[in-house]
Parts: C-alpha cells; structure tokens; sequence
C-alpha cells in the first residue's frame, strides 16, 4: 500500500518536473515541433488512454462527440497529444466523483476544433484572465482540495501556440464546470 502511494506520488512529482523543463526549453526556443500528417482521431484516441486512470478514477462519464470523418492534420502528435491530455486530466482533477467530461472534435473549413467540457468547480469570473498563467490556481488557499502547481494550462497555452493555434477558455463559472477550445 505504502510502495504503490510513494510510486504514485514520484510517477506525479516526474510529471510536474518534466511539464517545467518543458516550459523552459519553450521560454528559450529549444523545442521543436516534430509535425507529421496525422490523424485526429488516432491522436485524441491516444490522449484518452493517457488520461483514463484519472478519469476512471473518480468514476467520470467521458462523452465524445468526434467527427466520423477523417480529420487530417499537420501537427506534432506528441505535443497534441500532450495538450488534450492535460486538458482532459485537468477536467478529471476539478470534477467531482461522478460528473461527465465531454470531448469533441470537428473541422471547420480550414481549422480543427478542439473542446472539452466538464461538470467541474468551474472558474471563477476574478481568475478566468490568468488562468494560463504559470502557477496560476483557482484556489490559492492553505485548504485546497485540488491537486495542481499551476502548471498545466500555462504548458498547454504555449504547446497551442507553438502549433500556431489558440486556446480560449470559453465559459467557465463556479460549480457549473469550464469550456476550454483549442483551435
């Protein structure tokens, strides 16, 4: 028991450490993206997988919504892959047990759509503007209850940006959950 916990727990400190180093190789320009011609939904396949232990782990409801068509893009599929499962890990994090995180994905003429929706704790309205801030945090008190440095969404915002894309937080609102669209 003592041995799973203490592997959890450096599993989690390795990830935290690695989405640093990753946001100061992007700060200095030593990350290039590997783009390829992919396809979406082989990617948004893979980024579920990676983030189905959490999901799975407070008994969330995960509800695609994803094109049937073929979308193809350009795009490196790590890093993609890496933003939509930050994303969807976030959603399982501020999501109370049992609430419904919903991914969906479409083209829209020349751009690809990128959404995912929770039932979560929502944002409040004084924090929406630096939520991609590094070590930003909804709850900056000594009691919170969610796990978090503040240094997924910056990490995300910048993979977006490195792709040439934007990341908006399109609605988000204390206990109706959050909206976040990467296009």
């Amino acid at each position: 028991m003592v041995r799973g916990q203490m592997s959890k727990y450096v599993r989690h400190l390795g990830s935290l450490v690695e989405d640093l180093l990753d946001i100061a190789r992007i700060d200095q320009g030593k990350i290039a993206l590997k783009k390829e011609h992919l396809l979406l939904q082989d990617l948004l396949t893979f980024a579920v997988e990676g983030s189905r232990h959490h999901i799975d782990a407070a008994s969330h409801e995960l509800i695609q919504d994803v094109a049937p068509e073929p979308i193809w893009l350009e795009a490196d599929h790590a890093r993609l892959a890496q933003v939509v499962g930050n994303l969807l890990t976030n959603a399982a994090k501020y999501t109370p047990a049992g609430g419904e995180i919903h991914l969906s994905a479409r083209r829209e003429e020349d751009q690809v759509r990128i959404e995912v929706a929770d039932t979560g704790v929502g944002i409040p309205a004084e924090m929406q503007a630096r939520i991609f801030d590094l070590f930003a945090q909804i709850d900056g008190s000594n009691q919170r209850t969610q796990e978090g440095l503040g240094i997924g969404l910056a990490l995300v915002k910048q993979l977006v940006e490195l792709h040439g894309g934007t990341i908006t937080l399109k609605r988000s609102a204390p206990g109706e959950g959050s909206v976040f669209e990467v296009v």
